[in-house]
């Protein structure tokens, strides 16, 4: 009940509204779970009454709930239309768990999510909260939702456009993947390392698994229109990195992926993707693929009684698969989803599954 407790002060005649420019909820029932009495009651209408009507002011919201684990306030109590972001922490990159009533006051990976947030949204200069709301929503947008990279917001905010060929002294090594799948594992980089994509495929999108690669500015759109010793480059690159987010990685290592929309690459001319790693003494693994969204677009049912097969064996190496669960609207729908390995010689990084809800930031 914290989180509209503080919601409620603004009810007070003493209160200053400007005085709170970040308001951050946890685990908080701004649904009542349950009304015991006309007191409660009261009490949430004359809150969301409020804040219905309050405008024109400069306060960033964000409502965060355990998820399954929290047993005390179920996800659905936690989202409030007067928040900027709705989340609930499986969903948070660096978090990726549920966690219980108690424990969303204390789980370290989550803490560190609510403290680089908060950081990153003082003025070094007068040491106080920004003003600018655009600005903090970017922030507490990019370590809620986004995450693509970096642990700080302000190294994540990616020039529009890079140069690619002459960049950096020396020579450039640039490759061309000329199948559908591409696994580009080196033990280290001595020299920068482009690897080409060409859009002229029947493909609609481009998978990409890149681990235990910390090269920021990485994943860009071009037009190849220079040959140079046999090789296909590009000058210049639009950068496309900030579409990559972080997922977790049973070693432990940075793991990001990256869905890239082919199709409105060609729409806008484009003729290449091209996804680079800087040197490193590190060993570095991108793992490529070029898919047709619908052919990789499994279609779920609600009829699982007692247990249904999607498909019993995916393609060989594939990288990325989408179930669509459009019949999932109720909110006693709940369905186990099962990712079984059979006859693997090649140890992977692991399967991560990602749920996706269309209208909310709930997964």
């Amino acid at each position: 009940m914290g989180g509209l407790i503080a919601k409620g002060l603004f009810l007070e005649d003493n209160f200053n509204p400007k005085s709170t420019k970040i308001i951050i909820t946890l685990a908080t029932p701004h649904t009542p779970v349950l009304l015991l009495d006309t007191h409660i009651d009261d009490y949430y209408t004359r809150v969301n009454n409020f804040w219905d009507e309050f405008s024109g002011h400069n306060i960033t919201i964000v409502s965060v709930g355990g998820g399954p684990r929290d047993l005390l306030v179920k996800s659905s109590a936690t989202p409030t239309p007067h928040a900027s972001i709705n989340v609930i922490t499986p969903d948070i990159p660096g978090v990726w768990l549920s966690v219980d009533h108690l424990c969303i006051l204390w789980c370290n990976e989550f803490v560190l999510v609510v403290a680089r947030s908060l950081f990153e949204s003082v003025d070094y200069r007068t040491k106080q909260i920004i003003d600018d709301f655009e600005l903090r929503q970017k922030i507490f947008n990019y370590h809620f939702l986004d995450r693509s990279g970096s642990k700080r917001y302000h190294r994540s905010i990616y020039p529009a456009e890079v140069p690619l060929w002459g960049s950096y002294r020396g020579e450039n090594t640039w490759v061309q993947m000329n199948t559908t799948q591409m696994d580009w594992t080196v033990p280290k980089v001595m020299k920068p390392a482009h690897i080409t994509v060409s859009l002229h495929t029947a493909a609609d999108v481009l998978a990409i698994d890149a681990r235990n690669h910390e090269t920021r500015d990485w994943i860009f759109a071009c037009v190849v229109e220079t040959s140079i010793s046999n090789m296909r480059v590009c000058k210049t690159g639009i950068n496309l990195s900030m579409k990559a987010k972080i997922f977790p990685h049973k070693s432990g290592h940075k793991r990001k992926f990256a869905l890239v929309d082919l199709s409105k690459l060609r729409m806008d001319g484009f003729t290449h993707v091209v996804v680079r790693t800087l040197p490193t003494d590190e060993k570095v693994a991108v793992t490529m693929e070029l898919v047709r969204k619908r052919n990789r677009t499994l279609i779920g049912e609600t009829n699982y009684l007692p247990k249904t097969t999607l498909i019993s064996r995916t393609e060989p190496n594939a990288l990325y698969y989408a179930v669509d669960m459009k019949s999932v609207v109720k909110p006693w729908n709940s369905y186990r989803l099962f990712v079984e390995s059979h006859n693997c010689s090649i140890p992977s990084p692991g399967a991560v599954v990602s749920v996706n809800v269309p209208w909310n930031s709930e997964g």
